[in-house]
């Protein structure tokens, strides 16, 4: 019965993908993972100047794809030379492996592994979307690094026994899915466990992963919080044009603290 629950947990929360996309001038890497491996697809934005090292791992949400990722957040900081690698979980993309919630904390633990040994001279910042800020959250909780970036995390567990989008079949078989995310991805706990300065980026009308929700996440973060609500937007929407220049603004600010703790 587990096993069942567990795949239909799977099911309700991700949706991966395969068809080719077109990475563009992305450089393609291959972690070692299981036996397989996961790619990421690379961006490179001001390599040209001298400054502290950072790399940016991206974890896309549930339906998107390395392939199509951007820079973003690191280009709006033309002083800091960044590397941005994003993720593609397994069963996304030519990443090997089954799409399942039970391998996603070892895969993170496989992919920061790589960067440690292969970029041990560069701080690390951590990028999740929605989904991706589950992994993030995993991997701050646990490692050293500069910081984090999320924009509407999600708390699995009550997400799903709670909300109606994902418990409409069944109230107690809904708590019985939620009981199948495994207890390391458990967003909350983790955030109380993360000591570097974060970045939480929130659509202010998100009906996939309301406010209320991603407040027991925010509520609970152990390190210093800068909060952005985008005005009026839904999950999936992004900073308007007539928002972008405070945006930015509340980004070199939090670039300034997040310098601050890894330099420091």
């Amino acid at each position: 019965m587990d096993t069942f629950l567990a795949r239909l947990a799977d099911r309700l929360v991700l949706r991966p993908s395969t068809n080719p996309i077109d990475p563009e001038h992305r450089q393609r890497i291959l972690i070692p993972f299981d036996g397989g491996h996961l790619e990421a697809w690379s961006n490179e934005v001001h390599q040209d100047i001298e400054s502290p090292k950072l790399i940016a791992l991206k974890f896309p949400g549930t339906g998107g794809r390395a392939e199509r990722a951007g820079p973003h957040p690191c280009e709006l900081w033309p002083d800091i030379a960044a590397k941005i690698w994003t993720i593609n979980p397994a069963g996304y993309g030519t990443s090997d492996g089954a799409a399942t919630l039970s391998t996603m904390a070892a895969q993170c633990d496989a992919v920061f592994s790589l960067v440690q040994n292969k970029l041990s001279d560069h701080r690390i910042l951590l990028v999740g979307n929605s989904l991706g800020c589950v992994s993030a959250l995993y991997l701050a909780a646990r490692h050293d690094v500069a910081a984090v970036y999320l924009r509407n995390p999600p708390p699995l567990r009550q997400l799903i026994a709670e909300r109606p989008k994902y418990n409409w079949w069944n109230f107690g078989m809904a708590r019985l899915v939620a009981a199948q995310i495994p207890s390391e991805l458990d967003a909350i706990a983790n955030a109380a466990r993360c000591k570097c300065p974060a970045f939480f980026l929130r659509s202010e009308q998100d009906t996939v992963v309301p406010a209320a929700y991603q407040r027991k996440i925010i509520d609970a973060y152990r390190g210093n919080v800068q909060e952005f609500i985008i005005p009026g937007a839904e999950h999936d929407d992004f900073v308007a044009e007539e928002d972008f220049d405070p945006y930015r603004d509340a980004l070199l600010e939090f670039k300034k603290r997040f310098f601050t703790y890894f330099s420091g």
